[in-house]
């Protein structure tokens, strides 16, 4: 056992560290988050399964379980690794992979911390983004950034089957989540046929609820392509990520019944905060 982390068990255990040794499962009293009883389990190193997966498992466990809440300080790698009487490389490993995996985040001198779950959005029905989180009770802050009227460029007018150079009305907007920026978006409507909308609506509710309840207009389905690409620099400042860090890119086309396109999103998700799922169905072959 390194030094601090002996003075550590001792000021915890009431007593020198000597006077006892260490076992796997003993109940510690550690400070993290609030002082409570902290179990870490055991693990077994006889196990064909590898000891750092074991610990991965450990972890996980307590942070599925709402043990471990998001933001809370989880042990040090040393004091791991003195509780497990493992090495810190294999404890290091662990929490590596777990940080990959989105559950944990580390502050540079302060320690790894649980993280917040991700906000999560299925794709599998032509639902908005702001319907699904409020849903879900999530509560998310609109900000519009830009709202203007400009002649349609080729690609656009193409894209909605419009004339070119036709007018459309251009939303820009941020949403932030607990007072982090996550995602970002530009929609392109059909001037024509969004042209009493103003900057307040798009603050109050979500672009498919505009469409359909106050413009009185019938979605039916989108094609969207989805892929991970580097965060361009403009998009990079607004979400607060380094200029080139990974996102979600989306794009949509959104069509009405009778297949009129009537929408354009260009969206920037960051991964760190966002996932996405979909539910896929086999079709049945005959052979």
């Amino acid at each position: 056992m390194n030094p601090a982390s002996a003075k550590r068990v001792e000021r915890l255990r009431g007593g020198p560290t000597h006077q006892a040794p260490l076992a796997e499962g003993l109940s510690y009293r550690y400070y993290f988050g609030n002082q409570k009883e902290m179990n870490l389990g055991k693990i077994d190193k006889n196990s064909s399964i590898p000891i750092y997966y074991q610990i991965k498992g450990i972890i996980r466990e307590k942070i599925e379980k709402n043990e471990w809440k998001p933001s809370d300080k989880i042990p040090s790698e040393s004091f791991l690794s003195d509780y497990y009487k493992i090495s810190i490389m294999t404890v290091r490993q662990a929490i590596n992979e777990l940080r990959d995996a989105g559950l944990l985040y580390k502050i540079k001198g302060k320690g790894v911390f649980v993280s917040k779950p991700k906000l999560e959005r299925d794709l599998s029905a032509l639902t908005s983004f702001t319907e699904t989180l409020i849903k879900s009770g999530i509560n998310i802050k609109r900000e519009i950034l830009d709202l203007s009227t400009l002649p349609a460029p080729s690609d656009v007018a193409n894209k909605l089957e419009i004339k070119l150079n036709s007018y459309i009305m251009r939303a820009e907007r941020l949403m932030i989540y607990d007072n982090t920026p996550f995602y970002y978006d530009v929609n392109i409507l059909p001037y024509d046929l969004c042209n009493n909308l103003v900057r307040k609506d798009f603050c109050q509710t979500s672009i498919y609820v505009l469409l359909e309840h106050k413009l009185g207009l019938n979605l039916d389905f989108a094609n969207l392509t989805l892929e991970a690409i580097s965060c361009p620099p403009y998009q990079s400042k607004l979400l607060k990520i380094k200029n080139g860090a990974p996102v979600l890119h989306l794009h949509q086309v959104t069509h009405l019944i009778g297949g009129k396109p009537v929408q354009i999103i260009d969206a920037f998700a960051r991964n760190d905060i966002f996932k996405y799922t979909l539910v896929r169905k086999r079709n049945k072959y005959i052979f």
